[in-house]
């Protein structure tokens, strides 16, 4: 049997960096956990997190390393698979 792999971990450095653009990384527990990207209120640069995570997947798609980054770990809690 093999083992989940485990998304690379996300710092309070990365949300530091991540905090001026509006958006976090969340971890949501139920059965177990997963990870979420997510607005940040205090910052009202996002009306919902629909649209945080909006921003960040164009951050991603034109290669940002902390958007890449923060889809990845996403990716990887939901799938547990690591994406190419």
């Amino acid at each position: 049997m093999s083992k989940k792999p485990m998304p690379p971990p996300w710092t309070k450095a990365d949300a530091k960096q991540a905090e001026p653009q509006g958006w976090d990384v969340f971890e949501i527990w139920d059965n177990r956990i997963e990870y979420e990207i997510g607005m940040l209120e205090r910052s009202k640069i996002f009306l919902t997190d629909e649209a945080a995570r909006a921003f960040v997947a164009a951050r991603g798609k034109a290669g940002d390393a902390l958007a890449l980054k923060a889809l990845k770990i996403v990716f990887v809690s939901k799938c547990g698979t690591v994406p190419a």
